[in-house]
């Protein structure tokens, strides 16, 4: 893998999205050959009701870490095919139960986006 570069332009491949109604709405992919710390990558695609970008991550891990959801986003992040659904659990953010909607796309959204590092 190449070292990372900054304002990169890339294809981002959107295998599925996150959605707290009203609040957060993160779409979900794993790139492939562009360096990435994050431990749940993602676009984070809208915010309100107090919600920020950076919120994006913990709803991510507590989505990867759900009872219900884990082998779902697991299969995903491992690149395997997983049947389009949308599937509704309660997962813990910011200290609050909410209700998420885990939303696997039957074919992958693309977009264009650049690289961006964030300390």
């Amino acid at each position: 893998m190449e070292n990372f570069v900054e304002e990169k332009r890339v294809m981002i491949h959107l295998v599925a999205a996150v959605l707290i109604q009203g609040k957060i709405l993160v779409g979900v992919c794993f790139p492939e050959g562009v360096q990435c710390d994050s431990k749940c990558p993602h676009v984070t695609l809208f915010i309100g009701g107090g919600y920020k970008p950076v919120d994006s991550n913990a709803v991510l891990e507590s989505v990867s870490e759900n009872e219900e959801l884990s082998e779902t986003y697991k299969s995903l992040s491992r690149g395997m095919s997983v049947e389009s659904a949308d599937y509704v659990a309660e997962i813990e953010v910011k200290g609050r139960n909410e209700e998420v909607h885990f939303i696997v796309f039957e074919h992958p959204i693309s977009l264009k986006g650049l690289t961006k590092a964030f300390n």
